[in-house]
Formats: C-alpha cells, sequence, structure tokens
C-alpha cells in the first residue's frame, strides 16, 4: 500500500487568497491518496485536486469523504466531468477517438449526514453525474481489493468520520480535521497516523494542544504526519514553526510518500 499526502494545508490553502507575502510554502487542501498494485483511492477531494492530480494519477476507484466542508469535499464538483456520458459531449464521437477520461464511474462513501449536506450546495454533481455515492457509518468494514476500511466517528462536525486503512503489512489512520473520538473502533498495532496538527504549531483553531496530546496517545501510531499545516495563518516561516513544534519530524510537504 502506497500512501501519498495530496496536500497539507488548512481550509484557506497556501498561498492564501488575497495574501502577497510569497516567503510561505505553498500547500494544498488536505487528502490522502491511497494505491495499491490494483485499486487507486482518494480521501477527501480537495479544492486543489487538478494540481494534486497532475503526473499522479489519471484514475480513481472510490473517493471517501471525512465530511462535508469545502477543503474536503468541492474537489468533486472538479472531476465530476470525468463522468460524462460520451454521446453528450458536444462533438460527434464518430469522428474523433475519444480520450479515456469519459464515462468514469466512481463510488463515493460518506455518511448519511454528509452526503444530506452535499446535496444543499453540490446538488447539481450528486443528480446529473455518474456518482454512486455509498453511505457508510462508525465502525463498519469496507473491503476493497486488500484493503480493509474501517470508518471512526469523531466529534469535529456532523457526519465527520475518519478512516482507519488497513492492508496485508499497513495500518494507517487518517483523520484530517480534529474531533474526540467517539467510535468503538479499536486502534491497535497503527504505523501512521495522519491528523490535524495546528494545535502542535500554535494555530489551535480545531483543537487544544493538550487535546492533540490526548489522541496521539490514544492512536498510539509508530509514526505521526500533520494536515491542517498553515505557515501563513500563524505568520512564521516553515523553519521557525519547525522549530517551535514538538513533533517536527510530522511537519512535512505535499506530495510526501510513506
Amino acid at each position: 500500500m502506497k500512501c501519498t499526502l495530496l496536500g497539507t494545508s488548512s481550509a484557506v490553502g497556501m498561498p492564501a487568497p488575497l495574501n502577497t507575502n510569497e516567503t510561505y510554502n505553498k500547500r494544498t487542501r488536505p487528502s490522502l491518496l491511497i494505491e495499491t498494485d490494483n485499486v487507486t483511492l482518494l480521501f477527501d477531494a480537495s479544492p486543489d485536486i487538478k494540481q494534486q492530480s497532475n503526473n499522479r494519477f489519471d484514475s480513481l476507484d472510490g473517493v471517501f469523504l471525512t465530511h462535508h466542508h469545502h477543503d474536503h469535499a468541492s474537489g468533486l464538483r472538479e472531476i465530476n466531468h470525468t463522468t460524462l456520458d460520451s454521446k453528450k459531449v458536444v462533438f460527434n464521437p464518430e469522428d474523433i477517438e475519444l480520450d479515456d477520461w469519459l464515462n468514469k464511474e466512481y463510488a463515493v462513501y460518506c455518511s448519511k449526514q454528509t452526503l444530506d449536506l452535499l446535496k444543499t450546495n453540490m446538488n447539481y454533481v450528486i443528480n446529473n453525474d455518474n456518482m454512486e455515492f455509498r453511505i457508510i457509518k462508525d465502525s463498519e468494514k469496507i473491503f476493497i481489493d486488500n484493503l480493509k476500511i474501517t470508518p471512526f466517528k469523531t466529534n469535529h462536525t456532523d457526519g465527520y468520520l475518519g478512516y482507519k486503512i488497513e492492508s496485508d503489512n499497513k495500518c494507517v489512520v487518517y483523520h484530517p480535521d480534529y474531533g474526540k473520538l467517539d467510535t468503538n473502533v479499536e486502534f491497535n498495532n497503527v504505523d501512521t497516523l495522519v491528523v490535524d496538527g495546528g494545535a502542535a504549531v500554535g494555530m489551535e483553531i480545531h483543537n487544544s494542544k493538550q487535546e492533540l496530546i490526548e489522541l496521539i496517545n490514544n492512536i498510539n501510531a509508530d509514526n505521526l504526519l500533520f494536515t491542517n499545516v498553515s505557515e501563513f495563518i500563524i505568520q512564521s516561516s516553515t523553519d521557525e514553526m519547525i522549530r517551535k513544534s514538538d513533533w517536527s519530524d510530522a511537519i512535512v510537504e505535499d506530495g510526501y510518500t510513506f
């Protein structure tokens, strides 16, 4: 199982809109790519998916959403063009060899609450495109190829689900926006925890540093990686942020593979 942190930023991304300071690292919004020999899965569909997918992947076998917030779900609007029916394309299909990005089908996994909330601001994508939404819930086990994916409930926002992703030889926990665990899922032998690290760099928006420590201790992973990192919001360089953090090795750049 190959894992790539496609985006590591907070919700505004970097550079942020209307920001003229170009000294900060460039970061895109949170998402995680999981690849095996047979499947490619996306965890969160960032609004920066066009940039993130470039030269990395051109097809998906499934999308898992943690929740409905813009920085985690609006990328569905960016990839919905790939679900176009070739019969609806303006040019005559008989006159040209069609690109293979047409006629894609995606299974999109999320909680019922997330789907209900997406229907209010993304209804045209959900109703008109070839995306099959599959409702999942806390502790349910989903098997795709040799992967076992277990959603777990937390208290970040209505409908939020984190994910425990297991292969034959690796276990990854993806929890990009902090929320206290509210689940029966057990976290044993976790290799890597990917978690909201804002509080670790002085940005206590979703949680306090003490709450982050408690979560890290509860999951007890061998390795730690942070999302929701933003030099822009705390007005600090990456080097300064690393020097101030108790978990400097967890602060990585977009595209980090593990």
